[in-house]
């Protein structure tokens, strides 16, 4: 690498430090910049290298996040990744495009309250299926036989012989998390909507339910931060209005 500029460069004061590559800036369609550099000094003056947190001697919207040092000969090189926002302005990152993502899974959920236990799967006090085992909340007998009520009476297990045997729950395809992620130079330092019921921002589907406000993180990456915000879907029921406020 030849270095640049070819009589080196001042840096914290010091003509010793030469910048070897300066590198190439790639912008990131979330609008952070991020490069590599090398700088070079004897091998004895290596604790003069520039370190985390300096700023690009160039592209002056990026810091060092990371730094590698190494020995070769008389010379001690010093390599540092850097992050920020757009040295071009590029529009601003206050302009940049958020990005949302919507985030399907399954929790699992006790297999009496499946949608089909009452009807397919295990029935209820008085018809009950497939080996399924009630038991009486106030006697504490269980069997699984029809019994004369439902009241008081609550699923238990299924028996040995059942094709259910061993079933105390299911997976059910019910968790639905929106995110949006954004970059910006101003780190968030509330996070008021969390814990609270509300509409999450972009085109969030429609759900038989509310969303609850997540909380945020936030990334520093050089000079700017990532941050992203989610909200998860509630059941049909929603979200208990009373243990939940809105605002979220």
């Amino acid at each position: 690498m030849s270095s640049f500029p070819p009589t080196g460069i001042d840096y914290y004061g010091s003509k010793l430090v030469e910048l070897e590559d300066p590198g190439e800036v790639t912008v990131a369609k979330n609008g952070i910049a991020s490069c590599v550099a090398v700088f070079r000094v004897p091998a004895a003056n290596w604790s003069i290298l520039p370190g985390r947190g300096s700023v690009h001697p160039i592209f002056r919207t990026i810091q060092a996040i990371t730094m590698t040092i190494a020995l070769k000969g008389p010379f001690a090189y010093g390599t540092l990744q850097y992050e920020g926002s757009d040295p071009t302005g590029g529009g601003g990152l206050e302009g940049e495009e958020a990005v949302y993502e919507l985030v399907r899974g399954v929790s699992e959920d006790k297999i009496e309250t499946h949608k089909d236990f009452d009807s397919l799967i295990g029935g209820t006090a008085t018809a009950p299926l497939n080996g399924a085992i009630f038991r009486d909340v106030k006697t504490g007998v269980s069997t699984s036989k029809s019994q004369d009520s439902n009241e008081n009476k609550v699923f238990d297990k299924f028996e040995l012989s059942s094709k259910y045997k061993g079933v105390e729950s299911y997976l059910n395809a019910s968790q639905m998390t929106w995110r949006k992620s954004w970059v910006t130079h101003a780190n968030p330092t509330s996070a008021t909507r969390a814990g609270k019921i509300g509409t999450p921002e972009g085109q969030a589907p429609a759900i038989n339910g509310t969303w609850l406000n997540m909380g945020l993180t936030s990334t520093k990456r050089g000079s700017v931060y990532q941050v992203t915000e989610e909200w998860r879907a509630s059941g049909k029921d929603g979200w208990d209005a009373i243990i939940y406020p809105t605002g979220g």
